[in-house]
């Protein structure tokens, strides 16, 4: 197919330019949200120091030449740190700022029998980040008699170390109470951090946060600048006569979860501070202090980008393997705010049940047989809550698909006109979660009967999924909408735009189905896809009834769907091309 070059900058003179503003509300949110999404790689240190607080890493048992001395050391310097003097009585999780350490302490009762060892074992503190060692003394320690605790260790210590570097030690304690069926059960964890790695982590992030800032302009918001200037100097296809425009910003999640360096970095991020994800998870154990569970939900809600790089990941594979109908595209920012609670309740299931068995057997898998008992590798087990946390998003899009396809088998197919129908496609409700809630409050003046023109794109992409440029992320959120006004200030139209980069025209493996590029004569805020031709259009395809990419003016990237008759007909026979390798 060859190629025509778009027109160069067009603009219409002769008559007064309608005033364009945009809507106050979106460009609050979308203060809000740039602020958010550029200060997430910093959420971290809601559990991490920062490098100017990180304090002088001092061993305690430096000098220490036998494992059992390590652990007796070490004890003693956790136990001088967290104790019944210098923790509240109601604390049950406590950060000590000054050593880099964190604490679990629960009172538990003694088992009356020896025979429950592992269904005690599951209501310890921090139950799930216990090696072999730890596990073993806990079990002895049950199983022993009051006389014989006594002449015993009361505490147990190991090193944690992922792909053999140290991440920190590791101990578990018990203390008597003055009920002798209860004790108290400590679990503590120094964390061994260098300032310069620390300063390090610091500057990626400060890196990180600039690059998405970039994205955010280069692949969104700068588009708006030209989608202004063509309302106020060009104005629609029809060439209306329009007083005003107003013009609702969408929501940028689409284009920033595109760009795989974010993901890759940010999955990097959480990887750089796995250390800490162990604070996080000894947070999320417990539920007596809801403030710490909040911060441990908050720091665990990082590994929802694990999801979002295998989404773009999968994305790819099902455009190459043109396997796009078996996904359904999910909502990103739905995704973020569901980490925050499949983070969260997930550990706190398996830090307090049996599910942790199989944990604690990755814990063992990759550790020095003959130092098990002093030592943990965590690789085997990070690795495996990362798969599990990125599997999440992929098995809601696959879920989805197959409900609707349960749900046509049983209920019936859903009536042809309305699938036709732009209305059904209604921006205020054909949306993800954060641009419904937008739209609704910045359109709640506008009558649903004012003509909608966009919506027969989503029809097109239903019947030709091979058009979703990334399969498993919905783009719909990064659609603006643009509002018509009369000089009796009244909504006349509505038009939904979306960016051409969000949705795959040139179908490289579904070669029929491409879309042909015309350049328009005749000048236009957004480019149109249509099946109408013109004397361009005949003169070089020379077929009519298909669908056509009329270039818009200035070069715009924003893209409108025409809801004509010819479109109508073209979707209505438009079904799913074969898929054809390159």
């Amino acid at each position: 197919m060859s190629k025509v070059h778009s027109a160069g900058p067009v603009a219409v003179v002769g008559r007064l330019p309608p005033s364009v503003h945009l809507n106050r509300l979106s460009l609050l949110y979308n203060v809000v949200f740039t602020i958010k999404i550029a200060t997430t790689p910093f959420f971290a240190y809601l559990t991490e120091p920062f490098p100017w607080a990180l304090p002088a890493a001092v061993h305690p048992a430096w000098n220490a030449t036998t494992s059992t001395e390590y652990s007796t050391m070490t004890a003693a310097y956790l136990q001088s740190i967290y104790n019944n003097a210098t923790m509240p009585a109601s604390s049950v999780c406590y950060r000590h700022g000054a050593t880099n350490s964190n604490v679990l302490r629960l009172v538990r009762p003694l088992p009356p029998s020896t025979d429950t060892c592992v269904e005690y074992l599951v209501h310890m503190p921090g139950a799930g980040l216990y090696g072999a060692g730890m596990r073993r003394f806990v079990c002895t320690f049950l199983a022993a008699s009051a006389s014989q605790r006594r002449g015993m260790p009361w505490h147990h210590c190991l090193h944690a170390v992922m792909a053999g570097l140290p991440l920190g030690e590791v101990c578990v304690w018990f203390e008597s109470t003055p009920h002798p069926r209860d004790v108290v059960v400590y679990h503590a964890m120094i964390i061994w951090e260098n300032v310069g790695w620390c300063w390090g982590k610091l500057l990626f992030r400060c890196l990180l946060t600039t690059y998405i800032l970039s994205v955010l302009w280069r692949r969104y918001y700068k588009h708006y600048a030209g989608l202004v200037h063509n309302l106020r100097t060009v104005g629609v296809h029809d060439d209306a006569p329009f007083a005003a425009y107003e013009v609702i910003v969408g929501d940028p999640t689409y284009q920033i979860l595109r760009d795989p360096v974010v993901s890759i970095v940010m999955v990097l991020d959480i990887w750089l501070g796995m250390a800490y994800v162990a604070i996080a998870t000894e947070r999320v154990s417990q539920y007596e202090d809801w403030w710490q569970f909040l911060l441990g939900c908050m720091y665990t809600s990082r590994y929802v980008w694990n999801g979002y790089l295998m989404m773009w990941i999968l994305s790819r594979v099902a455009k190459r393997c043109c396997w796009e109908r078996w996904f359904s595209p999910v909502d990103p920012s739905f995704l973020g705010v569901m980490a925050y609670f499949y983070g969260g309740p997930i550990l706190l299931l398996v830090g307090n049940t049996s599910l942790m068995v199989p944990i604690h057997a990755l814990w063992d898998v990759a550790a020095p047989a003959q130092d098990r008992d002093y030592y943990m590798e965590v690789m085997p087990g990070c690795a495996f809550w990362s798969i599990v946390m990125a599997s999440v998003p992929v098995t809601a899009s696959t879920s989805v698909t197959l409900g609707r396809r349960v749900r046509r088998l049983w209920g019936g197919a859903q009536p042809h006109d309305d699938l036709l129908s732009g209305r059904h496609f209604c921006p205020r409700q054909y949306n993800d979660v954060k641009s419904r809630f937008v739209l609704k409050i910045a359109m709640r003046r506008v009558a649903y009967e004012v003509p909608l023109e966009g919506g027969s794109l989503y029809t097109l992409i239903q019947r030709r999924p091979s058009f979703r440029r990334m399969p498993l992320f919905s783009h719909r959120g990064a659609d603006c909408c643009v509002l018509a006004y009369h000089r009796d200030k009244t909504v006349v139209r509505q038009m939904r735009l979306t960016l051409r980069d969000c949705i795959d025209l040139l179908q490289l493996r579904h070669i029929d189905a491409a879309v042909p590029v015309c350049v328009s004569m005749t000048p236009s805020t957004y480019c149109t896809l249509s099946s109408a031709t013109c004397a361009l259009c005949r003169a070089s395809t020379g077929r009519s009834g298909m669908l056509r990419l009329h270039a818009g003016a200035n070069y715009s990237p924003w893209l409108l769907c025409l809801n004509d008759g010819p479109m109508s007909e073209c979707i209505r026979m438009g079904a799913t091309r074969q898929c054809s390798h390159r």
